[in-house]
């Protein structure tokens, strides 16, 4: 409901508030107030003076509300009703939102029916009756898994810790270790070989005999060599001579 800001000093209201006093105001916003309550507008149909009366100031101003209200302009008689003198206008967006049409509501969406479970019959389900026949009767469990085979489930082998694989004449526990050593110390290096370095290297390291090859690649690892060579000359231990990286050549024989 819209209520004008100059309605204090608009000619009707001064010339209202003049009879009935300085409950002016009041009466007319229980006027308007009424045309929005349950959305009745501006035209009171079949309503007549003793209705706007009680609707304005209740039954204790019988007689006194109606004349001034209709003589000033804010109300106007009818033969089937009373009119709310342009309450409409004022308020057209108001009226506008009571037509307009409402959308129908809308249902939620059904969700479409499920198939029946289909119940399956285990052999197990079957029992014989007193009659000595088979009584099949549904089993509760409707998908089983499938039984694993006979000697456990299957398990895929492991894959093998060692690609290339080492070479049968060097495929010792000692070995191996030494072999591991050897890769760690590459990986830490970022230098880590690549398939066909390390089976060169194998090669390599299994014509040196085991116990050879073993002291080859620990003395490696000792000097913080990034490839497998051989020395020149001497035995394999502390006091002998190995080749090593320096200066931006490699001296010795390389295994790779």
């Amino acid at each position: 409901m819209i209520v004008e800001p100059d309605i204090l000093s608009h000619p009707k209201f001064i010339q209202l508030k003049a009879i009935v006093g300085d409950g002016a105001l009041e009466l007319l916003v229980r006027i308007w107030t009424h045309c929005q309550q349950n959305k009745r507008g501006q035209f009171w149909r079949g309503a007549g003076r003793d209705y706007v009366e009680v609707v304005a100031a209740g039954r204790t101003q019988r007689g006194k509300i109606f004349e001034p209200l209709r003589d000033c302009g804010w109300i106007h008689e009818h033969a089937d009703g009373i009119e709310i003198h342009d309450w409409d206008k004022h308020n057209a967006s108001l009226v506008a939102r009571w037509n307009r049409p409402q959308p129908p509501a809308q249902r939620p969406a059904q969700r479409p029916a499920q198939p029946p479970a289909q119940v399956s019959i285990h052999p197990s389900a079957q029992t014989p009756d007193r009659t000595g026949q088979d009584r099949t009767g549904p089993d509760m469990t409707q998908h089983e898994p499938p039984l694993p085979p006979k000697g456990g489930p299957l398990v895929p082998p492991a894959p093998p810790e060692f690609d290339p694989p080492i070479p049968p004449a060097l495929d010792t526990p000692a070995f191996q270790d030494a072999w591991r050593f050897w890769l760690g110390h590459l990986k830490q290096k970022k230098k880590s070989p690549t398939a066909n370095a390390q089976t060169l290297q194998l090669s390599k390291l299994e014509k040196f005999g085991l116990a050879k090859a073993i002291e080859t690649l620990r003395t490696c690892v000792e000097k913080n060599w990034r490839g497998v060579y051989e020395a020149k000359t001497g035995e394999l231990g502390a006091s002998r001579t190995f080749a090593h990286e320096q200066g931006g050549g490699i001296k010795g024989k390389s295994l790779t």
